[in-house]
């Protein structure tokens, strides 16, 4: 939706605008219409998956649990009535946009100027609904509590605003939850760790508020510019800043705390920890790409191993090994290449909003050419062993990887356009 908006007003306006619309969930008519959510407060939904986390925060018990789960549904019930709602009126909005006559562009700026207005009006009130409902269920949750559980509010308050920012950032590092790291590694909370952790949780909360105000900015700013379309480039390119510069603070007490964390936790859950940190750091980077999927199988393991001639396993298993060292290697100097290019956009962020600027000597470019090199090289060799049959066969049902540098430069964020699943 922001977009068309700005296409409308700047024709060929574009870029890091169009980037920050897409994460902003309203890049198209379908991701507004999938979620009917207003700009930053899209990101603040309280999905189901947060229930486990914020009832362990509070400490909560088996009974109060399960009450937590009958306020969300009220709570989700609420949010898609003023998100239907907030659909409705979008639709009303495009369709007066697409009926507009162009023939007189006098008469056909005012119209949009007023039209602009108008949307911008709606979505104030689609804002205030969805805030509504989130109060609605926070009151009602806290209502449930005794008098030891209340003293822990704001720690589970805290825990809900790092959940946030672990679902959505655009400054490597700064998705990630370090206190939900150091307990999935199996780190126990005590000493110099519980207190680390501690400062950590109170630290990053600070960087995490100042992250979700200019989430929260966008709206005014946004209509603001319906009011004045020109004003737009200078607004959004305010946000656009501040957007990076308050995801660099998350990200930086993030790694702060993981490079203390692991030095705290031991060699072996330090390394989890660390590991853990870069998957959530850089997920296009270090998550598993479609040339693992179609290896897997035939490595130690696999279900297609047994099936190889032991001449075959052992060429398959080199082929591994040497393709996971190569790998490592490509994956160290394509994060830093990414860390190397966001740096740029922290440093002028409103400069690059013609869209991002990556030269082709660059750290990043060159190691996407050497990953993609790597893998066509390690697949060719694949089927080489295994055979043309076997290797069509595994590679069945794979999909390609994302190919787009707006992908591993920002973050990929497809999951906001969709409609979330109903609770279990």
């Amino acid at each position: 939706m922001l977009t068309k908006l700005l296409s409308t007003a700047f024709g060929s306006f574009r870029g890091w605008i169009a980037l920050v619309a897409v994460v902003c969930v309203l890049a198209s008519a379908r991701s507004a219409q999938a979620q009917g959510s207003p700009l930053g407060l899209a990101v603040r939904i309280i999905p189901a998956n947060a229930l486990e986390g914020f009832s362990d925060s509070l400490g909560l018990d088996a009974d109060q649990r399960e009450i937590l789960k009958q306020l969300h549904q009220g709570y989700r019930s609420a949010r898609v009535k003023a998100q239907q709602e907030a659909k409705a009126q979008q639709e009303e909005f495009q369709e007066s946009m697409r009926n507009m006559d162009w023939s007189k562009p006098d008469e056909a700026q005012a119209k949009m100027r007023e039209q602009m207005k108008k949307m911008g009006e709606l979505q104030k009130k689609a804002e205030e609904g969805l805030l509504k409902a989130e109060k609605a269920f926070f009151d009602d949750v806290r209502a449930v509590l005794n008098p030891e559980q209340d003293a822990r509010w704001e720690k589970g308050q805290r825990w809900m605003r790092r959940f946030d920012a672990s679902r959505f950032g655009v400054m490597a590092g700064s998705m990630a939850d370090v206190t939900e790291l150091a307990k999935d590694a199996g780190i126990e909370r005590t000493g110099e760790v519980g207190a680390l952790l501690d400062r950590y949780e109170e630290e990053v909360d600070v960087a995490i508020q100042g992250w979700r105000g200019s989430l929260e900015s966008i709206s005014g700013a946004m209509s603001a510019a319906m009011e004045d379309p020109m004003s737009a480039e200078e607004k959004v390119g305010k946000f656009i800043e501040d957007l990076f510069t308050n995801s660099h603070k998350v990200r930086e007490v993030n790694r702060r705390t993981v490079r203390q964390l692991k030095d705290l936790a031991g060699e072996e859950k330090g390394a989890k920890v660390q590991e853990a940190f870069l998957a959530k750091s850089y997920p296009l980077v270090y998550g598993q790409r479609r040339v693992d999927k179609i290896m897997g199988p035939f490595l130690e393991g696999g279900d297609r191993f047994e099936a190889l001639p032991n001449e075959q396993r052992n060429e398959v298993k080199i082929l591994g090994e040497s393709h996971h060292r190569d790998m490592a290697i490509i994956r160290g100097n394509l994060a830093r290449g990414i860390d190397e290019e966001q740096e740029k956009v922290l440093k002028n962020a409103r400069a690059m909003m013609g869209g991002p600027i990556v030269e082709d000597g660059s750290l990043f470019k060159a190691s996407r050419v050497s990953r993609d090199e790597l893998e066509a090289k390690t697949l060719d060799r694949l089927k080489a062993i295994v055979g043309e049959p076997a290797f069509e066969d595994a590679k069945k049902g794979t999909k390609a990887d994302p190919t787009g540098e707006d992908d591993e430069l920002i973050g990929n964020f497809d999951w906001l356009e969709e409609e979330e699943a109903e609770p279990e």
